[in-house]
């Protein structure tokens, strides 16, 4: 994949210019074309050679088109903006997800940020609570439980297992809970948001709605995800409508799928948003948050 500017300026430049030479002023030089000029109103491109233009340019510079957004489309208007962008959104694809997850997001209300070691106490006081722990793999009944939980957690963080989040209040500061994006597959455009849990003063308050948008927002239109997967037990119900209330498709249920405390099995049931729902699931999310 290209990084370098330079690198992306020269494919911009001869596919521009192979582009031309196909039109009534052929034979152009790449170097002489100006990289400011309007794609459409200088160079004369339709909009179906933009779209030749920024497809043959992804396949060159090995920029996954998929990355592209709407506003990223809009914004596009002389070649040096397509550089720009392709700059953008191939240090995006060469950068680890664990690394580029890993940044506080906020809309005001909510925010989700990278868990921290000093977030031991704020989160103990409100992770001491059965109702939260009933249809996790681990169980919390105690203080000591707690670190326990807390050390793995700051560990599967640190080690790149997973990127966890705190969940805070925006206006407050307070700790709501915890949420992670894991089993991250960059290679396949696939990770699993999960691992959540709010305390009981910020359950049925909307936040779990945003900060699962905030997540969502970041997977698809930052790191380029092409599916964001959720999973979670059959039998919680709460659960199960709550992430069809944010628009995931459920898609089935392994059964028998791991051990749980009390010596059960646990049946999850798997959702997902890909790609394509997108721009529903965004839609729906930001007017259920505006009502």
């Amino acid at each position: 994949m290209y990084e370098s500017t330079d690198e992306i300026e020269d494919v911009v430049r001869a596919t521009l210019a192979r582009l031309a030479e196909d039109g009534p002023d052929g034979g152009t030089d790449p170097a002489g074309l100006d990289l400011d000029a309007d794609l459409r109103d200088v160079h004369g491109l339709t909009s179906l050679l933009m779209t030749v233009l920024l497809t043959s340019v992804c396949d060159e510079t090995k920029v996954p088109l998929t990355q592209f957004t709407e506003d990223d489309l809009a914004v596009i208007r002389t070649p040096n903006d397509m550089v720009a962008a392709l700059r953008r959104h191939a240090g995006r694809a060469c950068t680890p997800w664990t690394r580029s997850a890993a940044v506080a997001m906020d809309d005001g209300a909510v925010r989700v940020r990278p868990i921290h070691p000093r977030d031991r106490e704020p989160m103990r006081a409100i992770a001491l609570d059965t109702e939260i722990w009933r249809y996790f793999v681990s169980r919390v009944r105690t203080s000591e439980e707690f670190d326990t939980f807390f050390d793995a957690t700051l560990a599967d963080h640190a080690d790149g297992r997973r990127v966890v989040f705190v969940i805070e209040d925006s206006r407050t500061g307070a700790v709501a809970g915890s949420s992670s994006y894991g089993n991250i597959a960059q290679a396949d455009g696939r990770l699993e948001i999960g691992w959540s849990w709010l305390g009981a003063g910020h359950r049925g308050t909307g936040v779990n709605r945003r900060a699962k948008f905030l997540l969502l927002r970041h997977a698809f239109e930052v790191l380029g995800a092409e599916r964001v997967e959720f999973k979670t037990d059959a039998l919680n119900l709460r659960a199960r409508k709550g992430l069809l209330g944010i628009g995931a498709v459920e898609e089935g249920t392994l059964r028998s799928y791991n051990p749980m405390p009390g010596n059960r099995r646990r049946d999850a049931v798997f959702y997902g948003v890909v790609r394509a729902d997108w721009p529903r699931v965004r839609s729906e999310l930001v007017t259920g948050m505006l009502s």
